[in-house]
C-alpha cells in the first residue's frame, strides 16, 4: 500500500531560517546576543557600558528598540538618533552617545 501525499505527515525541521537567527556577536561580550542567548533580551546600563567604546548598528538599534534593517535606513540616510561612524563599508556607534540619548551617562 503506498502513502498519498496528501495524507502523509509534513516533514518538520528543527533548523532556524535566516530572519529567525539571533545576531551573532564576539563570544563572551556581555549584553551580546549570541546564539545561545535570545536576540530580544533586556539591555541594562551596565551591558551596554560593557560593549566599550563602539558598538554595530544592529546591536545599537537592539538597545534603542527598533530592528536592523530600519537601523543601517536611517544610518545609511544619516537620520539614526544618534551619532554613527562609516569606517569603509561598515557603521560603528559610539557606546556614549546611546548612553546620552537615554540619559544614563
Amino acid at each position: 500500500m503506498s502513502t498519498d501525499q496528501r495524507t502523509a505527515p509534513a516533514a518538520t525541521s528543527t533548523a532556524l531560517h535566516t530572519s529567525d537567527a539571533a545576531v551573532t556577536g564576539p563570544p563572551g561580550v556581555p549584553g551580546r546576543a549570541t546564539a545561545a542567548e535570545p536576540a530580544n533580551q533586556v539591555w541594562t546600563v551596565e551591558a551596554v557600558r560593557a560593549l566599550g567604546m563602539t558598538t554595530d548598528v544592529a546591536t545599537a538599534a537592539a538597545i534603542l528598540g527598533f530592528g536592523r534593517t530600519k537601523a543601517y535606513e536611517l544610518a545609511k540616510n544619516n537620520q539614526f538618533p544618534v551619532q554613527t561612524l562609516r569606517i569603509g563599508r561598515r557603521y560603528v556607534v559610539p557606546v556614549l552617545a546611546i548612553l546620552r540619548l537615554l540619559d544614563a551617562d
